[in-house]
């Protein structure tokens, strides 16, 4: 009995030593994520918002009871309306029209099933027709026009012949740029003065 025991603790002996150990699976390395290069969303397309690619009136500085154009183009939208007098339009379009006797802010709204976005432009009415050292506003833009809250867009504008130009009733240079980041859509004015009169001209910024 003693033998078979011992014969059978050198076999489990024998046995265990031939036994190969696995090595342990090995765990990949955790990957980093790439930084996103990704360009800044507009807010425009990120929304399905409406977008209004033109706004403006011709003759912008002019007298009362003179011909002028207003200009508009919208694209995604379903509904446009023209204030004042304007109201319901296509989504493209230019009206010849009488200009009135006061100076006046056309804004534009428009409208899809995902928000509203609008639009200013200014008729300057003169005691005069402009003469040469007329003021004239020759940019006044807003870039990025639509934006989330929290954001800054960006005023540009260029003037001519101007003796005086405020922003908002700031004194500002006849040309330049202003960062700002209104909470909530927010209309800016800038007015341009000479000895011969006074433009003025507006610009939306459109918080969503």
């Amino acid at each position: 009995m003693k033998k078979v025991m011992v014969s059978l603790v050198i076999a489990l002996a024998l046995f265990t030593a031939c036994v190969q150990v696995q090595p342990a699976a090995q765990t990949p390395a955790a990957q980093t994520p790439a930084a996103s290069t990704a360009a800044p969303v507009d807010t425009v397309s990120s929304f399905n918002l409406p977008e209004v690619t033109a706004f403006s009136v011709k003759q912008f500085n002019t007298v009362r009871e003179y011909p002028a154009v207003l200009t508009w183009s919208v694209k995604n939208a379903t509904d446009v309306f023209i204030e004042p007098s304007f109201g319901i339009v296509q989504p493209t379009g230019s009206k010849d029209f009488n200009t009135p006797y006061i100076t006046t802010n056309y804004k534009l709204t428009a409208t899809n099933a995902q928000g509203s976005i609008i639009a200013t432009t200014t008729l300057t009415i003169s005691g005069d027709l402009p003469g040469r050292d007329t003021p004239v506003v020759r940019e006044f833009t807003a870039r990025p026009y639509v934006i989330k809250k929290g954001e800054t867009a960006t005023l540009s504008w260029k003037t001519q012949a101007a003796s005086a130009v405020t922003l908002d009733g700031k004194t500002v240079a006849g040309e330049g740029t202003m960062q700002v980041n209104p909470g909530e859509t927010s209309i800016y004015n800038l007015v341009a003065t000479s000895t011969d009169g006074t433009q003025y001209q507006t610009v939306a910024v459109n918080v969503k």
